[in-house]
């Protein structure tokens, strides 16, 4: 299917005073976002064997990644972020020890029910069916699905389906039979072994919806593909989808024979022709006979709501110092959007230019106007700081003193000119090497600091507010854990203990969609949870800057010594000594130009290959000695789109409804406070445009 459960995440901007940064995005649940340029070298598709790569340059410091061997790197993660003009790499992973493989393949699992038929999902509200499984889309770039829940036309709540198919590319949605939550060898797959038929019911926006009907047993499912059925309109009583509500009822014997029907994973739902589609998918069931069947669902009523806050990140405070104007601007804009939470970065002096993540010495009496305006506007206003390295014991001493010139400025200050509190965007997965052995090490520290961060902020009054990633609580791609630490004497989940600590939390949920396995609702759900046993609000944070797409690459394995005479064709990746350093170099025949020119397809099939007399050339002339050269062949490739993280091409349309549908999903949560959005000048550069 090609679906590949994107599910890693962008953290916050900053840090750099005001000028937002490009933050790594990584598949499914991520485990580290090091952002490191390192050296990349991209050949355009349709070059010769005689073609010579050109060079981004930068190195990897070995005691970063406890690396004193390059040759003992068994797996890579890789990224090339397409900037145009300029493509780039960064590396998010390097581990001397392949990810862990699991034995077994799971086991099929019959579920109880009573009576004829069991509903798996009614898709009304929930996001997780009642066999453990989530729902999600996939898509081959130009081709775009997308999948939420929602009211229809008659009142009803359903899985709405929109299909935009191209003659390039294909797009459709997948329904898990499992919880992929679960290590391989502990999933519990759907066995149908006693069951007659699956059945859901379904209606078209338009009618003669020409949608493919798919299933996959968890061999399949490996593949990230699976095996076609027929037309939802074979299965209906008219022969067609049509704009009425019809029962689709599929025979289990209609599967084909060589899937395993103890092992069911997956029901797919796939555009099969060109054109933009859109059906409605309600009541999903098993029935151990032909009937009877679950009915339609009746009209739902609406959902509840309540007052929520509304924040947003305003980093480029240094310019509205002193500049009336561009204060009103600001002051208006969040009176008109209705934030009441504004998170402003601290100024530095005119004309300083201290190093980033260094001590802020800042402009006390240009901010108070500033403060005061938004303050008589209706917004609490928090003294924004962070950097990755404040994390370290060394910086502690530094970030400290930018507290307690907060609380300085607050006793110096008239009421109105006061912060409410100071907000922290300290990301310590930026740090290198974070994903190794310094991990347990850069979490304690940065733990120790925000314990003295609390203890100072609440003597003198002040909330103190925290940035964390989605991805803290969720298992890791390859290794099904959490992201733990020891602190306190207990060993739980970063996000706990930060919630633990904090006043309040901004989640930085940067997704596009609400529902689904990698929706704002799924990443949200644990944290808003575990923050309402302990009180802390939580606001969700959704992304409007602009981000490029990335195209994800792994390896794996033991590297191959030297070059040899033929590079197999497709990405390769080497490392080399250079200097002091390592350099890494993915050399490519496969992409070049800006990211809307990427292709989203994997290494195979590819028939451009690199020569490796042109390469040892290169590299020679780089100071690199192509005889002590590393390297192993691209195994993965995804293309990650920017608009899985970001609104900014998407616009506010969808931003407001997934900023609705959340909502709703946690309007009896009570740690749900509401939203933030990041950021003041991008979000107001987003509603401007035409």
């Amino acid at each position: 299917m090609g679906k590949g459960l994107a599910e890693q995440t962008t953290s916050g901007t900053g840090g750099d005073r005001g000028a937002p940064r490009r933050l790594c995005c990584r598949l499914r649940l991520a485990a580290s976002c090091l952002c490191v340029v390192l050296c990349a070298a991209v050949l355009s598709p349709g070059l010769t064997a005689q073609s010579t790569p050109s060079w981004l340059e930068g190195s990897l410091a070995p005691p970063d990644w406890s690396l004193p061997d390059p040759a003992a790197v068994r797996y890579g993660q890789l990224a090339v972020i397409l900037v145009e003009g300029a493509p780039r790499l960064e590396v998010y992973q390097l581990s001397t020890s392949r990810p862990p493989s699991f034995a077994g393949r799971g086991a099929g699992h019959a579920p109880a029910f009573t009576g004829n038929a069991m509903v798996v999902a009614e898709f009304s509200t929930e996001n997780q069916n009642a066999l453990g499984g989530f729902f999600n889309t996939f898509q081959r770039s130009p081709s775009n699905a997308l999948a939420a829940l929602g009211s229809t036309s008659d009142g009803r709540r359903a899985l709405q389906l929109s299909f935009d198919r191209r003659a390039e590319g294909f797009c459709g949605a997948w329904i898990h039979l499992f919880d992929y939550r679960d290590p391989p060898d502990q999933r519990r797959y759907l066995d149908a072994g006693g069951m007659a038929t699956i059945s859901f019911w379904v209606r078209g926006d338009q009618g003669g919806e020409e949608i493919l009907l798919k299933v996959a047993d968890d061999v399949w499912e490996a593949r990230e593909d699976a095996v076609p059925i027929g037309e939802i309109g074979r299965f209906v009583p008219g022969g067609r989808i049509e704009t009425e509500w019809q029962q689709a009822v599929v025979p289990l014997d209609a599967l084909p024979g060589d899937l395993d029907r103890s092992r069911l994973a997956s029901l797919i739902f796939e555009a099969a022709s060109p054109g933009q589609s859109r059906i409605s998918v309600a009541r999903l069931a098993l029935s151990r006979e032909q009937g009877p069947l679950p009915p339609l669902p009746d009209p739902a009523p609406s959902a509840p709501s309540r007052k929520l806050s509304t924040a947003t990140w305003v980093w480029n405070t240094s310019s509205l110092a002193g500049d009336p104007v561009a204060q009103q601007e600001l002051v208006d804009f969040v009176v008109r959007q209705n934030f009441d939470v504004v998170y402003l970065q601290l100024p530095g002096l005119p004309g300083e230019t201290g190093a980033v993540g260094e001590q802020v010495r800042w402009d006390m009496e240009s901010l108070r106007p500033v403060v005061a305006s938004l303050h008589r506007a209706g917004a609490r206003v928090l003294a924004l700081d962070g950097y990755r390295t404040y994390a370290l014991p060394e910086m502690h001493g530094r970030v400290l003193e930018n507290l307690d010139s907060v609380i300085r400025y607050n006793r110096e200050s008239a009421q109105d000119e006061r912060f409410h509190g100071i907000h922290f965007d300290i990301e310590p997965y930026l740090i290198p090497g974070f994903h190794g052995p310094r991990r347990e090490m850069i979490l304690s520290a940065f733990l120790d600091l925000f314990a003295e961060m609390k203890r100072r902020s609440s003597a003198a009054g002040l909330t103190l507010g925290a940035d964390i990633p989605f991805w803290y609580d969720a298992p890791g791609e390859q290794s099904y854990e959490m992201v733990t630490v020891q602190y306190g004497g207990e060993r739980k989940p970063v996000s706990q203990h930060v919630i633990d600590l904090a006043d309040e939390v901004t989640l930085m949920d940067y997704r596009t969609v609400s529902y689904g396995a990698d929706g704002t609702i799924r990443h949200a759900e644990g944290e808003i949870e575990y923050a309402g046993s302990v009180g802390t609000p939580v606001l969700v944070g959704l992304e409007t800057g602009p981000l490029p797409d990335e195209v994800l690459l792994e390896f794996r394995g033991e590297p191959a010594r030297g070059l040899p005479d033929t590079l197999p064709p497709g990405d390769v990746v080497l490392m080399a000594p250079v200097a002091d350093s390592i350099g890494l170099f993915v050399v490519s025949a496969s992409w070049s130009g800006p990211a809307s020119e990427t292709p989203a397809a994997g290494p195979s099939g590819l028939e451009a290959r690199i020569d490796p007399r042109a390469l040892a050339a290169a590299l020679a002339q780089k100071g690199v000695d192509p005889g002590h050269v590393l390297w192993w062949k691209i195994d993965r490739r995804i293309h990650v789109p920017a608009d899985k993280i970001t609104f900014d091409r998407l616009g506010t349309s969808r931003l407001t409804a997934v900023m609705r549908e959340t909502a709703e999903a946690f309007a009896g949560a009570p740690a749900f406070a509401g939203f933030a959005i990041h950021y003041f000048r991008s979000y107001r550069e987003m509603l401007e445009r035409p």
